[in-house]
């Protein structure tokens, strides 16, 4: 049958690959691996130890695995012998587990090598399933910090100013305005930052993920803009409710107290 219907060939950019004769793919963490650009000539060596030179039209974002798509004429034309089938594609029906039951059963003949992608894929679901946590639980202390970092600011801020609040208080700015009055500093603060952190926190991401490649998996890494959107929205909840805990130390200034004890 057609491979398209037993696997989905996208490039890069996410567009469907159709697999012609002539066209050599290359997956994508084979080509990280390798460092082969589209174009590029690659050495292909098979199960028989049999080496050809081929030319690599794209590159295939397959997420597991490392793998060479070309089509039986064109592995004849680069090795010039007939193709000696050795293995099947088969789609199975039914159930993740019942896929794997099947295979297994299989496998218990000890004749045949089997390999499951439902099997993998349930591998990697657990596999990722603990780094998710460690996910949330990184976000969760990232979260604590930026409250600790921009409470401590404020009253850092505050205590320093004690003497100009105090005078503000004497010259009748009524509460709301003396807030105001810090409290704006506080926001441009954590404009400025989410500004700044955003495009770094998001090329720190890319950097992480290059670093965690393995040799048979491709993570592509794609923040969601919703993502930065609550990220900014979470740093201004924080500050929000920081500004609402330094307004009642605001209140409690003692404008006789703070002006004695400057002379």
């Amino acid at each position: 049958g057609d491979l398209g219907d037993y696997v989905r060939l996208e490039d890069e950019s996410k567009e469907p690959l159709a697999l012609r004769d002539g066209d050599v793919y290359l997956s994508k963490s084979s080509q990280l691996v390798l460092g082969i650009k589209p174009g590029d000539t690659a050495h292909v060596q098979d199960s028989s130890l049999n080496v050809a030179k081929v030319k690599v039209s794209d590159i295939s974002l397959n997420y597991l695995g490392n793998t060479l798509y070309m089509t039986q004429s064109t592995y004849e034309r680069a090795f010039g012998r007939s193709a000696r089938l050795n293995g099947i594609l088969a789609l199975l029906k039914g159930s993740s587990a019942d896929q794997i039951a099947f295979t297994n059963r299989l496998k218990s003949d000890g004749w045949i090598t089997l390999s499951s992608t439902a099997e993998h894929w349930e591998n990697y679901e657990a596999n990722f399933t603990i780094i998710n946590s460690v996910v949330v639980l990184v976000t969760f202390m990232a979260a604590c910090l930026s409250f600790v970092v921009v409470f401590t600011l404020s009253n850092t801020n505050i205590s320093e100013r004690e003497r100009e609040l105090a005078t503000i208080k004497v010259l009748g700015f009524r509460r709301g305005e003396v807030h105001h009055y810090v409290n704006k500093e506080t926001l441009i603060l954590t404009a400025i930052g989410a500004a700044l952190g955003v495009p770094l926190g998001g090329a720190l991401a890319e950097s992480f993920t290059y670093i965690l490649q393995m040799p048979s998996l491709y993570f592509d890494v794609e923040v969601e803009p919703l993502s930065y959107v609550l990220s900014v929205l979470l740093a201004f909840a924080f500050t929000f409710i920081v500004n609402l805990a330094t307004n009642r130390t605001l209140n409690k200034i003692d404008m006789v107290g703070a002006l004695k004890s400057a002379e």
